[in-house]
């Protein structure tokens, strides 16, 4: 585990670099339409409206304070990427390895000779064959073996004829990293999950989900605003999806293996913990879940402890360690809820930052190691 949050935080310092890089070099958008603000972040610049009368951004907000939480979490996802696309290259590399080493066994055992005829079968074949090869160089005196010859008995089918080498016919196969696909639950303004789509090379789609109709057209305006519209809608799908919807209803109707997401993204107002039981069935199989709690008055104060056991199963306490007290308290939310369905959580980042915890754990289907969570 060490070597993994190494790579995260390495990660995260190349992206922050990154981004500071990426303000300087603003990019040009157009003009925000009438009765819209426009708002840069990063590669980003998102259109927020305003009312008529007070000239007020409205209901869809974005929170400018939590702008080092989305590059936090664009960092921690190009550096989960990065491990679990190494990974699926070993394990393609072991099983190639294990099919050839199977292969090379079989041919080996075809070419020799059966045990089942005894020892003395064995010599006169041996006898027959030292014969055979006599009469040949005999009958071919100016055929002979030559020392320098590349080709091993390894490389000889069982005709005596060689083998055809194995030549990867796309080469570049192996070293493009794996796409994946994500989930933004909870999207507002769309920011977050347009920055992903912008700034993760090896993102493949994200929904942006919202159950307020305002905010979806919004999010649609965000997305043509900073050109992530597909050239053809007829034949090309959107890198940047929307949906209009309740998030548990969305996550929960993802649970089907070959329908779930590689990284699911929870930022709610407040609690996460009406969100979880649905977001930790919806994550597959591997994929990364990112949690952010806006509630640390519950999580870390003592005024509210029937509020924070009635949403995480635990009561609260104020003490110099509570705010790591409040990270364990979410980390055994996800962990419980995770169990129930077979399912175990490992932590590969947790922070407590201002007035919000931000926790990155991988999801892994493993009913055995669910079992060792008692201990």
């Amino acid at each position: 585990m060490n070597h993994i949050r190494r790579r995260l935080l390495i990660s995260i310092t190349l992206n922050q670099h990154h981004n500071h890089q990426a303000r300087r070099l603003m990019s040009n958008f157009p003009e925000p339409p009438p009765g819209y603000q426009a708002h840069q972040e990063a590669s980003t610049q998102i259109l927020i409206k305003l009312e008529k009368q007070e000239q007020q951004p409205s209901e869809a907000f974005i929170n400018p304070v939590q702008e080092y939480n989305r590059d936090l979490s664009i960092s921690a996802i190009k550096a989960w990427s990065s491990i679990r696309n190494q990974e699926l290259l070993e394990k393609k590399s072991n099983n190639s390895s294990k099919n050839q080493r199977k292969k090379n066994s079989n041919n080996k055992r075809a070419v020799d000779p059966s045990p089942e005829n005894g020892t003395t079968d064995h010599h006169h074949q041996s006898k027959k064959l030292k014969q055979s090869s006599g009469s040949d160089h005999q009958s071919n005196p100016t055929i002979q073996e030559d020392p320098t010859s590349t080709i091993s008995k390894e490389s000889v089918d069982q005709a005596g004829q060689p083998l055809e080498p194995q030549v990867d016919r796309n080469p570049k196969k192996e070293t493009q990293p794996q796409k994946f696909t994500a989930l933004e639950a909870l999207s507002a303004t769309g920011l977050r999950a347009i920055r992903y789509a912008k700034e993760i090379p090896t993102l493949k789609s994200i929904i942006a989900n919202d159950l307020s109709l305002s905010a979806v057209n919004l999010i649609k305006a965000n997305i043509t605003h900073n050109g992530l519209d597909p050239k053809d809608p007829s034949t090309e799908q959107a890198k940047v999806r929307v949906n209009q919807g309740d998030a548990c209803d969305l996550m929960y109707s993802h649970r089907a293996p070959d329908r779930q997401f590689d990284v699911v993204d929870l930022d709610p107002y407040g609690t996460a913990a009406p969100f979880i039981d649905a977001a930790v069935q919806c994550v597959r199989n591997g994929g990364l879940l990112c949690v952010t709690c806006t509630d640390l008055a519950v999580l870390a104060g003592s005024a509210y402890p029937e509020k924070c056991f009635s949403n995480y199963g635990g009561s609260s306490m104020r003490a110099e360690y509570s705010h790591e007290y409040a990270l364990r308290q979410v980390i055994h939310s996800l962990a419980s809820s995770a169990a129930r369905y077979g399912k175990q959580i490992t932590p590969l980042l947790s922070l407590s930052i201002d007035f919000y915890v931000r926790i990155f754990v991988r999801v892994n289907h493993s009913p055995a190691e669910v079992k060792k969570w008692i201990t």
